[in-house]
Parts: structure tokens; sequence; C-alpha cells
């Protein structure tokens, strides 16, 4: 299956989920946020989406289980995008519904058949041992239409840094062949915390999207991580080097000379055309298929 995976949303997109995250960390209770840092890659915690008050967060949230279609009309690619989002307290609602403003297309709540408790303490319990019991609740929420789609932004609050299990349901149940996945996610500060590559190892075969990082090198997320055994602890980046930066799981194309870096490793070099990089302003996909 061919799925495409942008682990970055538009800056519309980014905007919106920043400014929920402030929301959160001002007003709701925070859960063992964690930060990723380049040079402090270990996750010592992670949190649940924060709880906060619906009724005062979502008046004008989406019914739980219809589809909505924006009021203006649709050109043929708009109409062809499906903002799907599973939300507990309104957080991910909130980022779903600017996210559909802004993309036009079609939204969906995912709705579980049996629904979370909304105490907080509880929920963290239930969260965790659904986890390692690799749940897949029940949806009750239906999409008949899944195969009319091209795009579809799949939203999802950060629990025990993964997430929900209902979206993991949601990923077994419809086949996503040949659909770009635009992941985004609510957190009080662990963010994606790698889930972009959990939909890739769900979804096999993805292409991967490179964006820019640091005015420096383009990365992707893998959707597996590759062996470091035996290998040097880290290296000195130089322009053309292709590498494997372990902590995020992200291969890099160097287009400018960087410092040593830790759990950093040089798979090859590109030997031509790394200035065609530098001046790339915009992401760009790459195919990464098996070779036996």
């Amino acid at each position: 299956m061919n799925k495409k995976i942008i682990a970055l949303i538009v800056a519309v997109v980014i905007l919106a989920i920043l400014g929920v995250v402030a929301y959160m960390i001002t007003n709701n209770q925070e859960l063992a946020n964690t930060n990723e840092t380049r040079n402090n890659a270990e996750q010592n915690s992670t949190n649940l989406e924060n709880a906060g008050d619906e009724n005062n967060m979502n008046q004008n949230a989406v019914s739980n289980s219809n589809k909505v279609t924006n009021e203006e009309p649709q050109t043929e690619e708009t109409g062809r995008t499906l903002v799907v989002y599973f939300s507990h307290t309104g957080n991910t609602e909130n980022v779903a519904n600017f996210i559909h403003k802004a993309v036009g297309g079609d939204i969906i709540k995912l709705e579980p058949v049996n629904a979370y408790t909304d105490d907080y303490n509880t929920l963290l319990d239930v969260a965790q041992e659904e986890q390692r019991n690799d749940a897949r609740p029940e949806i009750a929420t239906k999409i008949d239409n899944i195969d009319e789609y091209d795009t579809i932004f799949l939203g999802y609050p950060n629990w025990w840094g993964d997430m929900p299990m209902i979206i993991y349901s949601f990923l077994d149940e419809y086949d996503l062949s040949g659909k770009t996945i635009a992941p985004f996610c609510t957190s009080g500060g662990s963010g994606l915390s790698g889930t972009p590559r959990t939909i890739q190892n769900e979804e096999p075969n993805a292409t991967l999207t490179f964006e820019d990082y640091n005015s420096t090198e383009k990365i992707a997320t893998l959707p597996n991580e590759l062996s470091t055994e035996g290998q040097p602890s880290g290296y000195t980046p130089e322009i053309g080097d292709f590498a494997y930066y372990a902590p995020w799981g992200n291969i890099s194309v160097f287009y400018k000379d960087f410092r040593y870096s830790n759990s950093l490793y040089k798979l090859g070099t590109i030997e031509s055309g790394t200035e065609i990089f530098a001046n790339m302003n915009n992401d760009f996909e790459v195919t990464i298929e098996r070779v036996n």
C-alpha cells in the first residue's frame, strides 16, 4: 500500500495547534509533559490531552456522529478532503474545526461505542490499561465513503506519549491506500511524540515527506527504526551527507555543514546536486521502497 504521511501540517494548522497548547497550559491540568530536543531526545514521561470544560471551549462543536460539510461550495480538491478526529475534552475538536474551516471538505468525529469516563484520574488509568493491552476500542462512528477522499487530516490527543487506542482501531478498520495522511495532535508539551512514525508502521510502505530543519538539512521520519549496533556514537556531518538520527528516527540530507551530533549516523554521501536542497522552500516527497 502506498501511503503518504505529512508530519508537519501547513503553517495555519501549526498555529492552531500552538494556540490550543497555549490555552491548555494556562487553563488546564497537565500530566508529565516532555520536551523533545535535538540534544536530549530521551523521553521521561508523557501526558494525556489536558482536561477542560467542554461547555466553555466548544459551544459550537459538531455533532458526535454526523458528517459536516462546509457551507461554501467545494472545489474538486477540497471535496476530497476529510478531517477525522477523536476528542474527549474538546481541545482536539477545536483544532479539527479550525482545520476544517481552513481546508474545506468534510469533518467526522470518532465516537467510541463505550464512552470514556469524565473523571480525569480514572481516565489516566483507563488509557494506560488500553495501551498495555494493545486494545482496539470499538468505534460507533461509521464512514461508508472513505474511498472518496484523497487527503485525510487525522487528529487526536496525546495520551501517555501515544495516540489513543481508538485511533489504532480506525487505522485497522479502514484501508487508506494511496491517501495523504496529515496527523495533528493536541498536547500540553509532548507534541506528536513520534506518532507519525507509528502511523507509518500501521500503514507501511509510506511516501516520506521531507521538510526543512534548522536551515541546514532536510529531514523525514522513517516508518521503522534502523539498527545502530556497532556504529560510532556520532559524527560531524558535512554538505551532501545522508544520515540517520536515532533519537528521532529520521533521515537527514545535509545541504550545510553542521556540528558534531551524538546518535547521528552517516549512511552515505550525495556527490552532486546538494545545492538543489538549499533552494527548495517547500516540502517534497520521496518514496522509499524495499529492495530484496
